[in-house]
């Protein structure tokens, strides 16, 4: 169903999965709706089994938020469990599933889990499900009202998902594919605006990319009109000819007497 469609605004496709979340003396399976244009997650669920009723919940909560025009999910038996597909039909949403040669379907809730485990599950190694729970909560409030998306134009999924669009310059490239200086300095003042209002230790990575890729496009132009003004300029011209060869004496071998080069092998006479 998803083939050949744009993604163009919220709410369009949302897509949910499964995945396996280690504890220190256990483990745990959760599940998370996301909406693909905007990355947000609308909703997600923990349990200790795969019996599929977790997953109807999250359904149920996240369409009490919001609808979707389709939904995406693999072929799981969770998701072509009869209780799922008919809580998608009575509310009027399409089914989509990923089919043969479709392996990147699911690819956004794919990142969403490598995001997840190497920011915060990894790190925290929770014992306990309460903590585990706990730690979920903070870290999905975190990812969809403060954590910057490079494919989001470093916006909040939450921004992008509600409308919410703060003030921001909008950076034009020149025939060089560079952006020109007064844009560069309004471009960097707004995001160090934007980082006062938001400072937590590890936005410091994403707002210094993004600092270095812009102070890169200036540097692109700034050598593109050097290399422009080079090429304009005539150099000297050099023959052979006009070469002079060096002296005769400085062609002159030593060598010991009683000695010959022989391919360039010493041998003696």
């Amino acid at each position: 169903m998803l083939r050949e469609v744009e993604i163009v605004r919220p709410n369009q496709v949302w897509s949910a999965d499964i995945t396996y979340v280690p504890l220190v003396g256990g483990f745990m399976y959760l599940v998370a709706i996301l909406d693909w244009f905007s990355r947000y997650v609308i909703t997600w669920e923990l349990s200790n089994t795969l019996d599929g009723h977790f997953c109807v919940q999250a359904l149920e909560q996240a369409l009490g938020a919001g609808q979707p025009e389709i939904f995406n999910t693999d072929q799981g038996a969770q998701f072509t469990a009869r209780a799922f597909t008919t809580t998608l039909e009575l509310a009027g949403v399409r089914i989509s599933m990923d089919g043969r040669g479709r392996v990147f379907d699911n690819i956004f809730v794919e990142r969403l889990w490598r995001t997840v485990k190497y920011e915060d599950l990894y790190i925290k190694d929770y014992a306990t499900v309460p903590a585990l729970k706990t730690g979920l909560d903070t870290y999905f409030t975190f990812y969809n009202h403060e954590r910057l998306h490079q494919s989001l134009d470093y916006r909040t999924p939450a921004e992008v998902h509600f409308g919410h669009e703060k003030s921001r310059s909008t950076i034009h490239l020149n025939f060089a594919g560079a952006v020109a200086l007064p844009e560069f300095k309004q471009a960097i003042t707004d995001l160090l605006d934007r980082f006062q209002q938001q400072a937590p230790a590890f936005r410091i990575r994403q707002i210094a990319c993004r600092v270095f890729h812009l102070m890169l496009l200036w540097h692109i132009q700034f050598i593109t009109k050097n290399l422009v003004f080079l090429a304009n300029v005539t150099l000297p011209r050099y023959s052979l000819s006009s070469i002079s060869p060096a002296p005769q004496s400085e062609h002159r071998q030593l060598r010991k007497p009683g000695t010959s080069f022989r391919t360039g092998l010493l041998c003696q006479s």
